[in-house]
């Protein structure tokens, strides 16, 4: 038995609307794809969702240049009798031009390291996105280690003062307690045993 015909229409239910969105999608890059292998044929598309983000795949691994060719292209086939079109772009537009496509790239690549868009990637690709995911967790667990090592060494700096604080203390209570006694210090207890007078008792006094 054949497939039955889906009706196209709006999907009302959410999540399953998401679902066929992520699904239908990445079947229409992945076909680009493959026309841009088995033809090779540059090709480009950008798909916008109803949130308005922007999913884009272009064969030639730059959305910009693909679109450059596409208005150059309009261009001439909107202006035919002008002959070919020299663009002068200024280095402020020259510049501009290099920040979109870096852009445009590190957005790429934040969505690949967020395992978006992987069915696009190539081996060599997967494995240069693998060591880089690795490198980033390392860093981050690194960093997280050296914030628990800070932790604990604030806490036995701090841990040392209470003890310093502790024992300046006790010695202050020792000290009040010995002067509310009327102890006197050992050292004037010993001179005084020592400079008292000595008194010999003659045994034969009486006798003579």
């Amino acid at each position: 038995m054949g497939r039955g015909k889906i009706e196209i229409k709006k999907i009302d239910d959410v999540t399953s609307r998401q679902v066929t969105f992520s699904k239908r999608k990445s079947g229409i890059f992945k076909k680009a794809h493959e026309l841009s292998v088995l033809c090779d044929a540059e090709v480009a598309v950008l798909i916008f969702s109803n949130t308005g983000r922007l999913y884009e795949y272009a064969s030639s691994r730059c959305m910009e240049r693909t679109i450059e060719r596409y208005e150059k292209c309009t261009k001439a086939i909107n202006c035919p009798s002008s002959g070919p079109i020299v663009e002068n772009k200024s280095p402020i537009q020259e510049g501009i031009e290099i920040l979109r496509q870096k852009l445009r790239a590190l957005q790429r690549l934040q969505r690949n390291m967020m395992g978006e868009e992987l069915a696009l990637l190539k081996v060599g690709e997967l494995h240069d996105l693998e060591h880089n995911i690795e490198c980033a967790i390392l860093k981050v667990r690194a960093r997280q280690n050296q914030i628990q090592l800070e932790k604990i060494a604030n806490l036995r700096f701090k841990e040392q003062l209470l003890i310093g604080e502790n024992e300046q203390l006790q010695k202050m209570l020792l000290e009040e307690a010995q002067r509310s006694l009327g102890f006197r210090p050992t050292s004037l207890i010993q001179t005084d045993i020592i400079t008292s007078p000595t008194v010999i008792m003659n045994p034969y006094e009486g006798y003579f």
